[in-house]
């Protein structure tokens, strides 16, 4: 299956890195792909912290004892999964970057480093 089309059939509710138009925006205007990937970076970064707090907050609620634990288990699941398809999307639209990169254009691939938490999700790509 193409990349794109399961981040697509994985949103969920989730924000997700905007493959497609980045691969657009990579071919047909390559100078300002190196804008557009960091603004959906923030954007991605911005949603993940946001559900971070929200699964913060409601961990008081589930010591109380107000809430399913399986529901509370199922939302970090679903964060830890937008989280490594947004790591897997930036990986391989850097990946593209760098392999048809105009001259004189440095590489993106070292400064997108793998975090050590993510090293079994860099053998997937």
């Amino acid at each position: 299956m193409k990349f794109g089309k399961l981040l697509r059939e994985q949103q969920g509710g989730w924000i997700l890195l905007d493959y497609k138009r980045l691969k657009h925006v990579l071919k047909e205007s390559p100078h300002t792909f190196t804008d557009e990937l960091w603004g959906g970076i923030a954007t991605v970064n911005a949603a993940f912290l946001e559900g971070e707090r929200h699964l913060v907050s409601q961990l008081s609620v589930q010591t109380a004892g107000e809430r399913d634990c399986s529901d509370f288990l199922d939302e970090v699941r679903q964060l830890y999964r937008s989280t490594v398809l947004n790591y897997i999307a930036c990986l391989k639209i850097v990946k593209k970057h760098d392999k048809v990169r105009l001259p004189g254009v440095a590489p993106l691939r070292p400064q997108v480093r793998p975090s050590p938490a993510m090293r079994h999700v860099r053998k997937m790509c």
